[in-house]
């Protein structure tokens, strides 16, 4: 079984530099299809956190569960949560008459160290784009926002801000290119992140959510955001002098645990899912081969 981890023992983006994990560039992300593209900052680095290792070991405010629209489990990281927390993560989501694709709903923990369970019905990749092209971008930034206001909702921890996790929404038998689903979720929470700070300023509160974890289930997802992480979110001395640049060289020890997330070590977690339970009606979530993945191939 993996270990149980806390918040503080999870690496930040900043110790991810410090430790040379993640590397400046002069990149700038190439332009999304249609959300928001937010500015390049490193505002965010000392909240902001990376890890490969199971999410249902992570004791945070909240956990998102890569769920499927009946709410009511399926294969891989969604089987493994159910499983953690206990029959009655089931009967809650029961009540919760399913959920619309892009959209999330939140019940309790249970069993599992997270406080609650936020299930995110991401897009199945290949059906969407086929609809119209960034129709699943849109549904896949859509299940990250609303999981981040249903994070603000939560009651904040003693002695610190709200902590949310985020599997990886749409990678699996969905077919989300990983490169893309990684663009899409760091884009998305930054610009939530800067959208939340500039509300908190003008009402004069403190910000909802302190500190969002992207936890990977494979070594290509963790791939993915070491690859995106610094084209959205630089080092300190390249954007400037604020909190990202507090305190780096002293989180330099949280980074014993990445050697967890940059060795391809065997977890305990189940394999990766080869079909996903559907009900009647749901679309056929067989992968669609991209151009995107060729590129990441090559």
């Amino acid at each position: 079984m993996a270990k149980l981890l806390s918040l503080s023992e999870i690496p930040t983006i900043a110790s991810l530099y410090a430790s040379s994990t993640l590397h400046s560039t002069s990149h700038p992300p190439s332009p999304l299809h249609s959300l928001t593209q937010p500015p390049r900052t490193p505002a965010f680095n000392t909240r902001l956190h990376l890890i490969k290792h199971d999410i249902t070991r992570l004791r945070l405010t909240a956990i998102v569960n890569a769920a499927n629209t009946s709410l009511l489990g399926g294969g891989g990281v969604d089987g493994a949560i159910h499983r953690a927390a206990g029959p009655e993560l089931l009967e809650e989501c029961e009540t919760l008459d399913g959920c619309e694709t892009g959209d999330a709903k939140v019940t309790g923990g249970y069993e599992l160290p997270a406080r609650h369970v936020i299930h995110a019905v991401g897009p199945v990749y290949g059906v969407e784009r086929k609809k119209r092209e960034g129709r699943e971008e849109e549904l896949l930034g859509g299940c990250y926002v609303r999981s981040m206001e249903l994070a603000a909702g939560l009651r904040r921890e003693d002695g610190e801000g709200v902590s949310v996790g985020f599997s990886g929404l749409s990678t699996g038998v969905y077919g989300y290119p990983k490169g893309e689903a990684a663009r899409v979720a760091v884009a998305t929470v930054v610009a939530w992140l800067e959208g939340e700070k500039e509300r908190a300023e003008k009402e004069g509160r403190e910000e909802r959510v302190r500190d969002v974890v992207f936890v990977c289930f494979e070594q290509k997802d963790f791939d993915a955001y070491v690859k995106w992480l610094p084209q959205f979110c630089p080092p300190a001395e390249e954007g400037g002098k604020d909190e990202a640049g507090e305190g780096a060289q002293g989180e330099a020890a949280e980074t014993k645990v990445t050697d967890e997330a940059k060795a391809d070590e065997k977890l305990d977690l189940p394999s990766p899912p080869t079909e996903e339970p559907k009900l009647p009606g749901e679309p056929d979530s067989k992968k669609v081969k991209t151009t995107h993945e060729s590129e990441e191939k090559a």
